[in-house]
C-alpha cells in the first residue's frame, strides 16, 4: 500500500520500492507485520489539521485503501507542541520555505485534482480541533468530522482556530459545538 501510495505521488518507482522496503522491515503498525495474513490490512500514520501536506494526503487516501483494500487509521497529533518542545518552528513560518511550500502544493494540488486555497489564516492555532480530533478519533462520523475541518481551512480558507467560525463550520456541517 506504501509503495502505491508513493509510486502516484512521485511517479517514480525505485524511491517509493525503497521505503516500502524500509517499511516493511520496520513498520509504524506493527501487529499487521506480525500476522502475515493482514499484512497489507493497515495504512497508520500521524497527521495534524494545520498540515497542508495532510490535507492533500486526506484527500488521496481513500481512493488509495479503497483500491487496495486497507483500512486506514488516523493518528491524531498536535505538531505545534512537538515543535515547541524541541525549539523548532514550523517551516510556513519561515518566507522562503513558506513561498516554496506554496508553489509545490499548489502543483500537487493540480496534479490530483484536488480543491486548494492558500489559507491568508496560515499558521493557525488548532489545539482546538486537534483536541477534538483527538477526542472522536474512534467515532463513526470521524471522516466527517476530518471532511468538515479539512475542506473549511484548505478549500475555503476559513479560520478554523476562531471559536466563532469554527462553530459555525462545525454547526452546519451538523455537529453540536456544544459536544465540541
Amino acid at each position: 500500500l506504501l509503495f502505491y501510495a508513493l509510486r502516484e505521488a512521485t511517479g517514480e518507482l525505485w524511491r517509493p520500492c525503497l521505503a516500502a522496503a524500509l517499511f516493511a522491515v520496520h513498520p509504524l503498525h506493527v501487529e499487521s507485520v506480525a500476522w502475515v495474513t493482514e499484512r497489507k490490512d493497515v495504512l497508520s500514520g500521524l497527521f495534524w489539521m494545520a498540515s497542508l501536506w495532510a490535507y492533500l494526503a486526506w484527500a488521496r487516501l481513500p481512493a488509495i485503501a479503497q483500491r487496495t483494500g486497507a483500512k486506514i487509521i488516523y493518528r491524531p497529533m498536535f505538531l505545534g507542541g512537538v515543535m515547541q518542545t524541541t525549539g523548532n518552528r514550523p517551516p510556513g513560518t519561515l518566507p522562503q520555505k513558506a513561498r516554496w511550500m506554496a508553489e509545490d502544493l499548489q502543483r500537487w494540488a493540480k496534479k490530483y485534482n484536488t480543491p486548494y486555497n492558500l489559507n491568508p489564516h496560515f499558521p493557525m492555532m488548532t489545539l482546538m480541533v486537534q483536541r477534538a480530533a483527538q477526542e472522536w478519533v474512534n467515532r463513526p462520523d470521524f471522516d466527517k468530522y476530518l471532511a468538515t475541518i479539512f475542506n473549511a481551512a484548505w478549500r475555503d480558507s476559513k479560520n478554523i482556530a476562531d471559536k466563532a467560525v469554527l462553530a459555525e463550520i462545525l454547526t452546519t456541517a451538523g455537529f453540536s459545538p456544544e459536544e465540541f
